[in-house]
């Protein structure tokens, strides 16, 4: 009986020893969630190596600055200036600009300007009158619709009387349209080739028009009397003036300065009494 109960004890034994099995097989199955548990870990881990790898990279450089643009000269501010202290001069005749600039500068406080000054460009004019007083009227009246202050226009050209009166307002376009002056003066010269000395007199006129919001205010005229060469001299103004000589003078108008051009020409006699006529609106 002690033998079985040896027996026993020693199947108990063995007995006790599989029952440790499941122990064992239990801490085995816990070891996979001792390795789900671990994937975790091993994420911070590359988590925190790259974060070690992006802090160890080298500082980005500034990007560069961008190149400054070119400094271009600023169109005046016109919308500062008052209306009443504004003048455009309805051309975009660069010379015609400069001389009634010129004829203009004892009004210091008006700003003078033109045509290619405005933001936006007004419409185009017509010049289709019969006379130099029509289109000059047309251009400031027209040009005034679309502007806050006064609008001086100005439409002007060489009369001659064995071409009776041509170009007259024609001049800028007597060769053709958008001719050179080289080329109006070769046809007006051709046209005179015949001509004797005596018979070529002719005319510069000019007329001036002041217009303020679609209302003409004024208009003046300024004539000088003289005669056509057979080729041209000098070189300075623009238009006829080579192949014009004032009465009473032995040079053309091209031969003269700009300061003793503008105490006789046409436009400087018309502007001399549109001045004043300036003055009382300004």
């Amino acid at each position: 009986m002690i033998k079985k109960k040896s027996k026993s004890k020693g199947k108990a034994v063995v007995k006790k020893k599989p029952k440790s099995v499941p122990k064992v097989k239990a801490e085995k199955k816990a070891t996979p969630s001792k390795k789900g548990k671990s994937k975790p870990k091993l994420k911070k881990a590359a988590s925190k190596a790259n974060s070690k790898i992006v802090n160890t990279e080298k500082p980005k450089s500034a990007p560069k600055p961008e190149p400054k643009a070119i400094k271009r000269p600023k169109r005046r501010d016109l919308s500062k200036v008052s209306p009443k202290t504004k003048l455009l001069i309805a051309t975009h005749n660069n010379n015609k600009r400069t001389e009634i600039r010129t004829l203009l500068k004892d009004y210091k406080a008006v700003v003078v300007m033109n045509l290619d000054d405005l933001p936006i460009p007004p419409p185009m004019i017509i010049e289709d009158g019969r006379t130099f007083r029509q289109n000059a009227v047309k251009k400031a009246v027209t040009i005034s619709r679309f502007y806050d202050g006064l609008v001086l226009a100005d439409d002007s050209g060489l009369e001659v009387s064995a071409l009776h009166g041509k170009p007259g307002v024609r001049s800028a376009r007597f060769a053709r349209k958008n001719a050179t002056d080289k080329e109006n003066n070769k046809k007006l010269l051709n046209l005179l080739s015949k001509i004797p000395e005596k018979n070529r007199s002719a005319r510069f006129v000019c007329h001036l028009a002041l217009a303020h919001e679609g209302r003409l205010l004024d208009s003046f005229e300024g004539v000088v009397k003289g005669k056509i060469l057979f080729s041209p001299r000098g070189s300075n103004g623009f238009g006829y003036d080579p192949v014009f000589v004032p009465d009473n003078y032995s040079k053309t108008f091209a031969e003269m300065t700009a300061s003793s051009k503008n105490r006789i020409s046409h436009r400087s006699l018309a502007l001399k009494q549109m001045k004043m006529s300036i003055g009382k609106y300004l």
